[in-house]
């Protein structure tokens, strides 16, 4: 893995936008090319500074595609970070701090790679899928249940790609909320476990080789990440606030 902040360096790195896509009014992949001293995980997040204010966002590109870097990002509403990062244009300077950070890195030890993902959460682990499945891996086997509907759905073209390749290798399950999951809130946790549990104990995958990585809505998976705890599952989690 790369470097990070050069010595005697800048206390920032400085990325250039290369381009943007607007999913909805709300939803933007960007593409940045950071400094060639920028490293990352597949799996981590990086901290983009604006006007003083700091956000972490997930990467969806993998450690391999720098000095390219892709995030995945929602605009939210009234916040001003937001609206100052949805004004950015091609060749927009943009700050950013030099070490990615994160814990839904792979772990090799683990035959049985778990993901399960809300919404733009999907992004750490297009990363982790990126970068693991250049060649089938002679041993490692993922499972991905991904939990969102529409354009929360852009990679869901490449993942079908990636399982129709390496179809030993990656099972790809997409899961539509309800009409009334659509707007995320803590009651609608305990349906979200439950139904977790369920396709977790359909797969019949032995707990001791397992890892199971959550990452998307603290309201809706915090719970379940307790609940796998107490089922003898080990988890790692990254949440969106």
């Amino acid at each position: 893995m790369r470097g990070g902040r050069p010595k005697g360096g800048p206390a920032l790195a400085i990325a250039y936008v290369l381009r943007r896509q607007d999913l909805t009014s709300t939803l933007m992949r960007l593409w940045l090319k950071v400094p060639p001293s920028f490293s990352f995980r597949a799996g981590q997040h990086c901290h983009l500074v604006l006007d003083g204010q700091e956000r972490a966002f997930f990467i969806a590109s993998a450690p391999w595609e720098l000095p390219m870097l892709e995030l995945v990002a929602r605009l939210v509403p009234r916040g001003p970070f937001s609206r100052r990062l949805w004004m950015l244009d091609e060749g927009d300077a943009v700050p950013l701090r030099w070490h990615a950070q994160g814990s839904l890195t792979f772990d090799r030890r683990y035959r049985n790679q778990v993901l399960v993902s809300t919404g733009v959460g999907i992004a750490p682990f297009i990363s982790v899928l990126r970068d693991r499945l250049q060649t089938p891996p002679a041993v490692h086997r993922f499972w991905l249940l991904h939990m969102a509907a529409g354009e929360e759905l852009a990679y869901a073209h490449e993942l079908e790609g990636l399982a129709a390749r390496c179809p030993e290798a990656l099972h790809y399950s997409i899961v539509p909320p309800s009409p009334r999951m659509r707007r995320p809130a803590a009651s609608h946790a305990p349906l979200v476990t439950k139904g977790v549990s369920r396709w977790l104990d359909a797969l019949d995958l032995d707990p001791r080789l397992t890892m199971v990585y959550l990452a998307g809505r603290r309201c809706l998976l915090e719970d379940l990440a307790g609940h796998l705890r107490s089922q003898g599952w080990r988890v790692k989690h990254e949440f969106i606030d």
